[in-house]
């Protein structure tokens, strides 16, 4: 993006901060000739980038710092002997470098931070876009399909039903294992009191407790709160924050839409205030909704067949109950 950063106050700003929210970006990377002493950059560098035990990207800049040749110090034969305080440095780097070469084939797991996001910007009006979509009086007018519909559940309810064994009940559980097995992530939607979303994605791995550690990465402030999600039984269902599966035990799939509430105990104080940080609240964006295209125009029916229709229609209204306003 044409930006250079140099300084190690810039190189502590992370990939949201630079911009860089998704789909690919190039960075490149080069060194230079410094006249900053090596102590001097040791210090800032043990300043700014604290060394770890579990964080080896940190160990490779500090290893890097360490062993990159200044292209403008005259040869080694001709160079003065190192100060203590640049010796205590270098036995500093090799233990580094130790550390490197014995952690490096750790897998680090994925930190909720890291995950890619998308901040959608609350409605900017209180009514809901479906209310705004004009009325139609066609939409309650009952038509035939909807008498045969009516008459096939009645017929349907007044049937003994029979109950499913342990084998079908076992079956249908496979069945649906099956199809939550063949989900590999889904995306998630995560609405805050504000009405601010914030769209990720969650694997087949993770579970809960991901999804509650990625909520306290982007909230302003630390108090408790609770996700709320809607079960397969349109029923509300508090999400746990504990180590099942949100794919696999929850049984979450395609997209799902999760609410964001805080706990009783939380100050009024807290509530009025925007939730996300600074520094993703910037990124939000309007949510684009496209208009919704009326497609059940039809011609209507001319002759007989229009009279027929009515008569029909009259006759629907009066057994289905429909079009009565109250």
């Amino acid at each position: 993006m044409g930006r250079e950063l140099k300084s190690f106050v810039e190189l502590q700003k992370t990939l949201t901060q630079l911009g860089v929210t998704s789909g690919s970006a190039l960075l490149r990377m080069s060194f230079r000739a410094t006249d900053q002493p090596l102590e001097d950059a040791m210090v800032d560098i043990s300043r700014y980038f604290e060394v770890e035990s579990n964080d080896t990207s940190r160990n490779a800049i500090l290893l890097a710092a360490q062993q990159q040749p200044d292209v403008a110090d005259p040869p080694a034969a001709s160079a003065p002997a190192p100060a203590p305080a640049q010796e205590q440095a270098q036995a500093q780097a090799q233990a580094t470098a130790q550390d490197i070469k014995t952690s490096a084939d750790l897998t680090l797991p994925p930190q909720a931070g890291q995950r890619s996001l998308k901040v959608f910007l609350a409605p900017s009006s209180s009514t809901p876009a479906a209310a705004a979509q004009p009325y139609n009086e066609n939409d309650y007018v009952p038509t035939i399909e909807h008498a045969k519909l009516h008459q096939a559940r009645l017929n349907n309810a007044g049937r003994n039903q029979r109950l499913l064994s342990d084998a079908e009940l076992a079956r249908q559980e496979e069945e649906r294992q099956a199809k939550l097995n063949a989900v590999a992530n889904v995306k998630v939607r995560i609405r805050f009191p504000d009405q601010t979303t914030v769209e990720t994605t969650f694997g087949k791995d993770d579970c809960g407790y991901d999804v509650y550690e990625f909520v306290r990465s982007l909230l302003a402030s630390s108090d408790e709160f609770s996700l709320v999600y809607v079960g397969s039984k349109a029923a509300h269902v508090s999400l746990k924050d504990g180590p099942q599966r949100l794919i696999a035990s929850d049984g979450w799939k395609g997209n799902m839409l999760v609410s964001f509430i805080w706990a009783e105990s939380v100050s009024d104080r807290v509530k009025k205030q925007p939730p996300l940080k600074e520094d993703i609240g910037r990124q939000a964006i309007p949510l684009a909704v496209a208009p919704i295209e009326d497609k059940s125009e039809e011609k209507p029916l001319k002759g007989k067949d229009g009279d027929r229709q009515k008569s029909v229609e009259a006759k629907l209204k009066g057994f289905l109950g429909f079009g009565k306003k109250k």
